[in-house]
């Protein structure tokens, strides 16, 4: 008997209304299912976790699988952590949070790296070696950076060449037309398979970049689950991150 494990796609970087997203967890779930080809998806907000939660209990009624994560807003940078059991604070330094997610049996993913026109690992927040830091994969393709910045992506892609990392990809969605833009490939169907191709380096991200017309789509949903003050600040704070 044939036991191999066909090859399917995971978004492992998407954004809900518990931060700045502006597409529900139902909504962004219901999406997946009907429009896209995923058979899992991690839910990243900002510093928030229980939009994770919330997707993992309605999952079974979408046939889809959810990885619980969060994008921690660490004291240089950005960084992602999968497969978490609970929150972790912002502000740390990225070595301890990478530690924090070890220590819960999670995935320490660098996401967006050298894109500096959000706060990001190697750059603008202070010197740190990305290639002393235990990274269990780094995201080698982000479908939401800006045209201007999109080089990122390839020196990204070179790192984790050169470190022998997971190559992850991921969509970074804000927006309902977004999602799945950005993907992980891994050989399975489960959110168990995702995590044991990311250990194993047995993935490969896949994706297309979003258009000018997605890209202003996120900002006016954005916008519209935020608040115009809200939305403001936050502009503010992804152009004049701390440190900078």
């Amino acid at each position: 008997m044939n036991t191999t494990k066909v090859w399917n796609f995971a978004d492992l970087h998407l954004h809900t209304t518990y931060s700045d997203g502006g597409a529900t967890v139902i909504e962004v779930l219901e999406h997946a299912m009907r429009n896209t080809n995923l058979r899992a998806v991690a839910v990243t907000d900002h510093d928030e976790i229980e939009g994770a939660f919330e997707a993992q209990r309605l999952a079974p009624h979408f046939g889809i699988d959810v990885i619980v994560g969060e994008e921690i807003s660490t004291a240089h940078g950005h960084l992602l952590g999968l497969f978490l059991q609970k929150r972790i604070p912002p502000k740390l330094s990225a070595f301890e949070t990478i530690v924090r997610i070890h220590e819960q049996g999670g995935l320490a993913i660098a996401p967006h790296p050298f894109d500096a026109s959000v706060p990001s690992l190697g750059c603008r927040l202070g010197a740190v070696n990305l290639c002393a830091l235990p990274f269990d994969g780094i995201e080698v393709f982000n479908a939401s950076i800006f045209w201007p910045w999109r080089a990122a992506n390839r020196t990204a892609q070179n790192l984790a060449m050169s470190m022998g990392m997971a190559q992850i990809g991921g969509s970074d969605a804000h927006s309902l037309c977004a999602v799945g833009s950005g993907r992980t490939a891994f050989r399975g169907s489960r959110a168990s398979d995702v995590f044991d191709a990311i250990r194993t380096r047995t993935v490969w991200a896949d994706g297309v970049y979003l258009s000018r017309r997605k890209h202003a789509r996120q900002v006016v949903d954005m916008m519209r689950s935020m608040g115009v003050g809200a939305f403001a600040r936050w502009v503010v704070h992804v152009a004049l991150p701390a440190g900078a």
